[in-house]
């Protein structure tokens, strides 16, 4: 059984639902798709994980997003 391809409101969602570190991997086939094949797609990518806060890294056959860390400080740090 073929399991039903996500959206890019889905992958948003989760995303943002992410806590601090944590991973979401997604397969290479899913990313093609969403971003596309064109020389700007990596650019794309990188744009789409800053704005949720991530890193995005590429693994043989899947890419990986990385939730950032937030440092709760209280004050300036010195």
């Amino acid at each position: 059984m073929k399991r039903r391809e996500f959206t890019l409101p889905e992958l948003q969602e989760r995303l943002d639902e992410l806590g601090d570190g944590a991973i979401l991997q997604i397969g290479r086939h899913d990313y093609e798709r969403l971003s596309g094949l064109d020389d700007a797609a990596l650019g794309r990518l990188r744009n789409f994980a800053r704005g949720h806060q991530c890193v995005a890294s590429f693994a043989d056959s899947a890419v990986m997003f990385r939730k950032r860390i937030t440092l709760a400080t209280e004050g300036p740090i010195r």
